[in-house]
């Protein structure tokens, strides 16, 4: 018995375009959305001045979301509410420090190895 591999979207190209059209549309409500719940909890944050939603960690609310949506597929509908204000909360908490003077000041450079680099050294040809 002969089986060959045979994948739907072979045939139709169009189809596999719409398909990844339509992923990116969803990634881009996702990524929207997350930044529209860092928004809600920017009040939460204890802070002695107003801080832009941006100074929330994007990865923590990812994480904390990801949590949340899985409590809430099993809590019952009228806790929803309660677990939205866990989840607001649980954003506030952690606020990425100030970096002033830097072009980038989210980014950070980081020594990925305790040991120093082994840099070649560079020989100029004899001849």
């Amino acid at each position: 018995m002969r089986y060959d591999h045979h994948h739907p979207a072979d045939e139709h190209p169009e189809r596999d375009a719409k398909r990844i059209a339509q992923e990116r549309y969803a990634l881009l409500l996702a990524y929207n959305a997350m930044r529209a719940t860092m928004a809600l909890a920017v009040p939460r944050a204890e802070t002695t001045h107003p801080l832009p939603a941006r100074r929330l960690r994007f990865i923590h609310t990812l994480e904390q979301f990801r949590e949340t949506v899985r409590d809430m597929m099993r809590a019952a509908t009228i806790r929803l509410a309660e677990r939205l204000e866990h989840l607001l909360d649980a954003i506030a908490r952690v606020v990425v420090p100030l970096r002033p003077g830097r072009t980038y000041p989210r980014a950070g450079n980081r020594k990925m190895s305790k040991y120093p680099r082994k840099t070649p050294t560079r020989t100029v040809p004899s001849g």
